[in-house]
C-alpha cells in the first residue's frame, strides 16, 4: 500500500481545518503530523491545543489510523473488539477526540481485505480516506465549538 497517497489526500483537509481554527482562535497551537505509531500501518492526526499554562479548554484532534483489526484502536467503549473474527486483517478508522480520549465524532471503521498489496486493499483504503476528508470538512463547527468549551472538572 502506498501510504504517501493517503497522506496526500489527508494533508490538505487537515491544513484547511487548521487554517479555519486559527482564524477563530489566533493563539491556538495547531499542527498535523503523519507518524507511525508502533503497531499501526499508518497514522495521521491534527492537534489543537490552547496555552498549556492557562488552559481552560481541552485539547482535541482528528485521528486517522490503519492498524491490525484486533488492536485496541478498534473496540467499542466497553472494550469489546469491533472485528472479533478478523484474524490477520487490518482495519481503518477516523475519529475526532478530546485530549481525555472522549470521542466527539466517529466515521465507522472498515475492515480491510487481507492482502495489503492487493488492488482491493488499496481501493478500500483510498475510498475510506476520501470519506474521512469529507467527514472532517463537515465537522468544522463541531471542532470550533469543542475548542471553546471549558474543561470539565474531574473527580
Amino acid at each position: 500500500m502506498d501510504w504517501d497517497a493517503v497522506w496526500e489526500r489527508l494533508a490538505p483537509a487537515f491544513a484547511e481545518i487548521i487554517e479555519r481554527v486559527r482564524q477563530v482562535y489566533p493563539g491556538i497551537h495547531a499542527g498535523a503530523t503523519r507518524a507511525p505509531l508502533g503497531y499501526a500501518k499508518f497514522a495521521a492526526n491534527a492537534e489543537f491545543s490552547h496555552d498549556v499554562l492557562a488552559q481552560e479548554q481541552e485539547d482535541l484532534g482528528p485521528w486517522f489510523k490503519c492498524a491490525p483489526a484486533d488492536a485496541g484502536t478498534f473496540s467499542d467503549p466497553g472494550g469489546r473488539k469491533l472485528f472479533p473474527d478478523a484474524g490477520d486483517r487490518d482495519a481503518i478508522g477516523f475519529w475526532i477526540e478530546r485530549g481525555s480520549g472522549f470521542e466527539l465524532a466517529t466515521l465507522d471503521p472498515v475492515l480491510l481485505p487481507l492482502d495489503e498489496g492487493s488492488p482491493a486493499y488499496r481501493r478500500a483504503v483510498l475510498d475510506f480516506t476520501d470519506k474521512a476528508v469529507e467527514f472532517i470538512r463537515h465537522q468544522t463547527d463541531l471542532i470550533l465549538d469543542a475548542l471553546k468549551q471549558p474543561i470539565e472538572p474531574r473527580d
